[in-house]
This record gives C-alpha cells, sequence and structure tokens, in this order.
C-alpha cells in the first residue's frame, strides 16, 4: 500500500459516508479517503473440534493421506460447508483421496462425502448427477445428502 501512497488499515467499518468520503471505524476513528478499498472477508474457523481446513494450509491433505497409510485413521470424510455455491472441488478432492487410498491397497478405510445438496452436484442437473453419482460409487465415497 505504502507503495501506492495508501494506508492499510485492519479494522471493522461502522459506516461509509461517500459523500464526505470518510469511513467510521469500530473504534470510533474517522478516516478520509481518495479512493476507497473494502477487502471485506472473515476468518475461517472449523465448526468441527477433527475437521481441516484447506484454505490456509491446501499441504494439510497430505497429513491426512499418512494417517490413513498409517492406520492411524480408519474414515475420512469431505463435508460441504453451508451456504457453499460450487462444491465442484471439494468432490474432485474426494476423489483424487478415494484413487489415492485404493491405490495404497487400504480397504479398511470409510470414505464419506456429506452435502446439503439432494444429489450429488446437483446444481449441473439430473444428468450430471448422475454421472457424479457414479463415479462416487465406483471410488466407494459414501455420500450423505440432504445433510448439515
Amino acid at each position: 500500500m505504502a507503495e501506492h501512497c495508501g494506508r492499510f488499515i485492519a479494522g471493522t467499518v461502522l459506516r461509509v459516508d461517500a459523500e464526505a468520503r470518510t469511513v467510521t471505524l469500530a473504534t470510533g476513528e474517522e478516516v478520509g479517503y481518495d479512493v476507497l478499498v473494502l477487502a471485506l472477508g472473515a476468518t475461517a474457523f472449523s465448526a468441527l473440534p477433527h475437521a481441516l481446513m484447506f484454505g490456509e494450509h491446501p499441504r494439510v491433505l497430505n497429513g491426512v493421506l499418512a494417517d490413513l497409510e498409517q492406520g492411524w485413521s480408519r474414515s475420512v470424510a469431505f463435508v460441504v460447508p453451508r451456504g457453499c455455491s460450487w462444491p465442484l472441488p471439494l468432490y474432485e478432492l474426494a476423489l483424487m483421496t478415494a484413487r489415492d487410498v485404493w491405490a495404497m491397497n487400504m480397504d479398511r478405510v470409510a470414505m464419506h462425502l456429506v452435502t446439503g445438496e439432494l444429489e450429488p452436484l446437483g446444481i449441473f442437473g439430473a444428468e450430471a448427477s448422475a454421472v457424479v453419482a457414479d463415479l462416487l460409487d465406483a471410488a466407494r465415497i459414501t455420500v450423505h445428502g440432504a445433510t448439515v
């Protein structure tokens, strides 16, 4: 930001007054601006005590695979978060994990995919959903639909 003569302020915005070109922060501070860029977001946290989040640590899946291979874990569930509008990457991750698990001859591993959708990837229509359901079945992934 400094390179562009700007300021980065991490804080909670209470109000933006576009006419006055000011932002009021939760601290009560009022900050003037010429150009305002708001980077809205939240800190992700796991809703389940033993869940892993892939956002900050994408290599965490290596640990999951190692735990499965060494017998420390005997099951894995891929859970589509409530409100997720694009679950395709999680389905792909589940299928790739299944491929690796079965390639290592870990036949006692239970694999699950939990989704609020009525059918797997139902957002793509009935025909695509049926194909995905067949892929998940062939990969021995149990689907728990309409579940949040």
